[in-house]
Parts: C-alpha cells; structure tokens; sequence
C-alpha cells in the first residue's frame, strides 16, 4: 500500500536506490526496483503477473525479462 524507500547499506554515491514496492493491488505489483539517477533499471518481482521475474531496461520504460518463471510450473523462460 506504500513505496518503501530502502537504504541497505552507506556509499558515497548519491545517484542509485532501491526500493521496496509493497502491495500494490491495484497494479498487481509487488518486487523491488532498483534505480539509477532516479530512473528504473531493473525490477525484481511479481509486475503485472503473477509471474516471478528479472527484467531490465536501458531508458527506464522499456523492459526486457531475463528471467521469467511460471508460477503454475515453476518452469524458467
């Protein structure tokens, strides 16, 4: 129902973050993204589908899974 901010550990660098998203049930969300210079590079979770996946992007809009796994089957795409 809230983003949670996370900070798991201390650098010097002030232009990465990862987030906790948390029970978004109106968007099927639930994962963690993580971010660079306040755009999304990859996400870790359940987005969109109850599918568990690891996708990634360039530009922060336009994702690519690199793992994607069936929670019917548990086979990996």
């Amino acid at each position: 129902m809230r983003e949670a901010p996370m900070t798991p550990h201390s650098s010097d660098r002030t232009d990465a973050e990862l987030e906790a998203l948390l029970a978004r049930a109106a968007d099927r969300d639930l994962g963690l993204t993580l971010q660079t210079g306040y755009v999304t590079k990859a996400l870790l979770g359940l987005f969109g589908s109850d599918r568990f996946r690891l996708a990634v992007s360039a530009d922060g809009s336009t994702f690519f899974d690199g793992l994607s796994v069936d929670n019917a089957t548990g086979i990996v795409d």
